[in-house]
């Protein structure tokens, strides 16, 4: 294979922007064999990979693709070659969007809503007793939800109640090629596990990490976005009897009732026993599953 390339004398065109859509564009020409495969084999190795930009985040703007190649006289060949921001449009990132993270950067998306869950009991001095005064009260210590069987026995039902909640996601730009096969199935693995240390400013177990996404690169560097829950440690009294109970981030609260007879009404009550705190998500350290923080 014998020939030459070069550029348009006009030196192609050039748009540059702040928010990561930076392009260049440069007509080339191809003089040899008269063959269409020839022409696009000089080319690719003819073109520069990268070309300076004054906005890009790395200061070049990388090679995006040439072509198509066409004949236009015996022997002669031109193709259009585009630039583009490796962190902007057409990337393989984040589309053209303004302002993703640049690489080894890392951006957070929050959500404030509620979650509900099942609560069985009232704290003391935070329910009122409405009592036919003909009868003495059968709920003294406020549980919800109260119903007795034909055998006398009381069960606890409780009551569906929202809690403020918050999910948050962390988007990151990693090299290409740090998404491997083992990467991503350890993502898997450790789906469901709390953060075994203080991380992005939230104390030991306040996270759960419940899912990723993101896709490996061809051109530019890719994204991933990794996907929190919060809660915090909660301190409960006021159940009876019981002790003060400490309930950690995301373990769940389980409160026993029994039948017990009250000496000076003379009857059966409904009365708390025992509480459990169930533990039911592992830890994991996350600057080693997920490669940045504290």
């Amino acid at each position: 294979m014998s020939g030459q390339v070069w550029a348009s004398w006009e030196g192609g065109q050039q748009t540059a922007t702040v928010d990561k859509k930076s392009t260049q564009t440069v007509e080339v020409f191809y003089q040899g064999d008269d063959d269409v495969n020839a022409a696009s084999s000089a080319i690719s190795v003819w073109l520069n990979p990268t070309v300076p930009d004054l906005f890009a985040a790395s200061g070049v703007l990388e090679l995006q693709r040439f072509g198509p190649v066409k004949r236009i006289a015996p022997g002669i060949f031109t193709a259009t070659a585009t630039y583009a921001d490796p962190e902007g449009s057409g990337s393989g990132g984040r589309g053209g969007q303004n302002n993703p993270p640049a690489l080894g950067e890392f951006k957070i998306d929050w959500d404030i809503s509620s979650v509900t869950q099942k609560q069985t009991f009232s704290k003391s001095g935070k329910f009122a007793s409405f009592v036919d005064p003909a009868y003495s009260d059968p709920n003294p210590d406020g549980a919800i939800g109260v119903k007795k069987s034909s055998n006398g026995k009381i069960s606890v039902e409780g009551v569906e109640r929202r809690y403020p909640a918050m999910k948050f996601s962390v988007n990151m730009r990693v090299p290409r090629g740090a998404i491997t096969g083992v990467y991503t199935r350890n993502l898997r693995k450790y789906m469901f596990h709390r953060n075994d240390a203080p991380w992005l400013g939230y104390a030991a177990k306040e996270l759960l990490f419940v899912g990723s996404s993101g896709s490996q690169s061809v051109f530019g560097d890719p994204e991933i976005k990794f996907d929190f829950e919060t809660d915090q440690t909660e301190v409960i009294s006021g159940l009876g009897s019981i002790p003060d109970i400490t309930k950690g981030p995301h373990d769940y609260l389980d409160v026993v009732y029994d039948t017990a007879a009250d000496d000076t009404s003379k009857q059966m009550i409904s009365r708390p026993i025992a509480a459990y705190v169930h533990e039911f998500y592992p830890t994991v350290n996350y600057v080693a599953l997920f490669g940045f923080g504290p």
